[in-house]
């Protein structure tokens, strides 16, 4: 795979928080469940143009400062993914690359 392609993928995370920052639930007031609306409309956007399908749902755990989410792309696999609800947009845009490196690799890797 490219180095690039796996950039774009990271741009498209990042841009998608950016455009989606409007809809981000307050620190002070986020729900588990508004948390994982939030991400999935990331997601959506993110991969827009990829056909793949993202569902976001909330992990049942005791309340702490951070929002377990099960992502689940349809056609590959289930990720955790820890939701800090006061993690600028750049952290956020970066753990959720992480989380999701393995998928984009395997995503770009896909013959035409």
């Amino acid at each position: 795979m490219k180095n690039d392609e796996l950039t774009v993928f990271n741009c498209s995370i990042a841009v998608a928080i950016q455009c989606t920052a409007c809809d981000r639930p307050p620190a002070e007031s986020v729900t588990p469940e508004g948390a994982a609306k939030y991400i999935q409309s990331v997601l959506e956007l993110a991969l827009a143009t990829s056909g793949m399908e993202v569902k976001v749902t909330p992990l049942v755990h005791p309340v702490s400062s951070k929002i377990p989410l099960i992502i689940t792309v349809f056609g590959w696999d289930q990720l955790l993914f820890w939701y800090y609800p006061n993690a600028d947009t750049t952290v956020l845009a970066e753990e959720l690359e992480g989380v999701l490196y393995e998928f984009a690799v395997d995503l770009l890797c896909i013959p035409a």
